[in-house]
């Protein structure tokens, strides 16, 4: 009997759950709504800003990294561009005589741009792009040479936000970059600001 009972709370449960996230899509359609009184256009271009560590393939040695993304779409919901910016370095800044700061003059920047997908709803949005990409940089040959490098790459890159204000976001991103002489890949922190909140319209047209 104890086992039945267990049983059924374990039915409701994932029942209620499901229920839950069901209302939730119904909640955000894929237009213009109303939430709390504010007005929403889903899917609206947003900004993304990340920071984090990565392994450089060529050097096999960790390298800090910044990078910033604008992602906009196009005619289609699913259908999604991006344009961006990456510098990656084995530090930024490093504490040197007289506590002075240097930085390191090994660095690779990544000028990207590309093609993906997103898909968003309340409180959560998740995305993949990928592109070609320009890579240029400082390249540590032997002990003390440094070469200027310059040529082309591929890039790969995913993000997940969880969204505490539905215009605002926070989660982790993972980025891969693949050129002949900068080759990188890591996990990033990342914050999300989305155009979706719109100033209020007279008329309320699908309200929820």
């Amino acid at each position: 009997m104890t086992r039945i009972i267990k049983i059924v709370c374990f039915i409701t449960a994932l029942f209620a759950s499901l229920q839950s996230v069901a209302q939730q899509e119904e909640f955000n359609p894929r237009k213009d709504f109303y939430y709390d009184e504010d007005y929403f256009r889903p899917y609206s271009p947003y900004l993304t800003l990340n920071a984090g560590y990565a392994l450089n393939f060529n050097t096999m040695k960790p390298e800090q990294n910044f990078s910033a993304d604008l992602h906009f779409r196009a005619k289609y919901e699913y259908l999604h561009f991006n344009a961006g910016y990456l510098v990656s370095t084995d530090y930024f800044f490093l504490e040197g005589k007289k506590l002075k700061l240097y930085r390191s003059f090994q660095r690779s920047h990544h000028f990207h741009a590309g093609v993906g997908t997103r898909y968003a709803i309340l409180r959560h949005n998740l995305g993949g792009y990928a592109g070609l990409s320009l890579v240029t940089g400082r390249q540590l040959v032997g002990d003390t040479a440094y070469y200027r490098r310059l040529g082309p790459g591929l890039y790969l890159q995913g993000h997940y936000h969880l969204k505490p204000i539905y215009d605002i976001g926070v989660g982790i991103g993972l980025y891969l970059a693949i050129s002949e002489h900068f080759s990188i890949f890591g996990l990033q922190l990342s914050i999300m600001f989305s155009g979706d909140y719109k100033p209020p319209a007279k008329s309320k047209i699908g309200v929820y």
